[in-house]
């Protein structure tokens, strides 16, 4: 009996530690955070475009909107003094502007801030050129396990997030 127990709880400590990534699929997941977060600036300025097309900014709405994570809460980088807003809201109020925005990734760091096998996520931070002004820029990205049907067959496949934008 006891030999049982001892090897469930080996089995499931063996599911819950990290799931060892090796040098280049981490330095490929570097690279995908810093062009998760290039993309969704894109998305950005199609939406601050007042001249865009409204087919092209809804197709970018819901693009920008499936980078992020799910209630993802951001700081908004069109408001001064706006903290805590959802990125649908965000995203809106890019759809609001009465100019374009331009927008540069400058100086990518990341830093690992928990890693489990289900979930890893970075802290990433970085300069935002918005316009003309260098933003201090601090976000989330996930590396998340989950799983997914195709058609009578589940797997488990890991996708990313981008989450939490905080502007320092």
């Amino acid at each position: 009996m006891l030999l049982a127990i001892t090897t469930q709880v080996a089995a499931q400590d063996a599911q819950q530690s990290p799931a060892p990534i090796s040098a280049k699929k981490n330095a490929a997941y570097e690279a995908k955070a810093q062009s998760r977060v290039v993309e969704f600036y894109s998305y950005l300025e199609l939406l601050t475009d007042p001249k865009g097309n409204a087919e092209i900014k809804q197709q970018a709405l819901e693009s920008a909107n499936k980078l992020f994570i799910t209630n993802t809460i951001c700081d908004n980088v069109f408001e001064t003094k706006s903290s805590g807003v959802p990125i649908a809201s965000v995203l809106q109020s890019a759809m609001a502007q009465q100019k374009k925005h331009t927008f540069e990734v400058q100086s990518f760091d990341i830093e690992v801030i928990s890693d489990t096998y289900a979930k890893k996520e970075w802290q990433l931070t970085y300069k935002l050129l918005k316009n003309d002004k260098t933003l201090n820029i601090s976000q989330l990205f996930f590396i998340v396990q989950e799983d997914k049907k195709f058609g009578n067959t589940t797997k488990r496949v890991t996708n990313t997030y981008l989450g939490a934008i905080t502007i320092k």
